[in-house]
Order: C-alpha cells, then structure tokens, then sequence
C-alpha cells in the first residue's frame, strides 16, 4: 500500500471514528500482505478475497454492504480489483473508488454514513 493511499484509509478511518452514524460497522479487510504464491490458495481457504475493496461498511439500519477502493491520485485499479467491482456492480451492491479525502467524505455522506461531512457534500452516482 502506498503511502497516500495508507494516509487515505487513516483520514477514512478517523472520519467515521468521529463523524460516522451510530451501530455502523466499518472494517478494512487485511488482504494486501506479501506472500509467496504458492500460499495464495492457503489464505484464499481462510477467507482472503482478492480485489476486495480497502473499506467495507455495513449500514446499521438498512442491513447493506458498501465498499470504497482507495488509491492515490496516480493509482488505477488492478484486474483483482477490477474483477471484484464489476462483481458488486453486477449484483447491485455499492462499490465506489475515492482518490481524495474529499471523494471519500462525499462518498460517505451520500451514503448515509456520517451524522455530518466537515469537508461538504457533493453527488456520488449511487447515494441512498
């Protein structure tokens, strides 16, 4: 993970420590470490899931999963991560990518997700 995308998730992180609405759930699932290969199928039993978005958030009211892929201004989505949001989009789960705390701010609020968004608020293509 790059540095900008690390200092991202933090922002994303204390956003929702301190901004989030109440009962929600939001977790990163730790899927980015180096291996060998050879224990790719190993990790992919215990659950790990390639392309999995860095954010995931379960809505305390509504019961529904939303996912942000965080990247540097420069960063592209890799074919994993490709894969895994035409998956959610296909199925019409909530899947966006932010490359900005504003764009993450935006996303959140649209969605529901924070009590207030300090940084303003503009349209995302799927809010609630």
């Amino acid at each position: 993970m790059k540095n900008e995308e690390r200092n991202l998730q933090m922002f994303v992180f204390d956003l929702l420590r301190f901004h989030g609405i109440d009962g929600l759930i939001a977790f990163h699932p730790f899927n980015e470490a180096k291996r060998a290969v050879r224990s790719k199928g190993f990790y992919q039993r215990l659950g790990m899931y390639p392309g999995i978005a860095d954010v995931v958030l379960v809505h305390p009211l509504k019961g529904i999963v939303f996912f942000i892929e965080l990247k540097s201004p420069t960063g592209r989505l890799s074919t994993d991560q490709r894969k895994f949001q035409d998956e959610c989009l296909k199925y019409a789960h909530y899947h966006e990518v932010a490359s900005t705390a504003e764009q993450a701010a935006n996303i959140l609020d649209c969605w529901g997700m924070l009590k207030s968004n300090p940084l303003g608020k503009t349209n995302v293509s799927r809010a609630i």
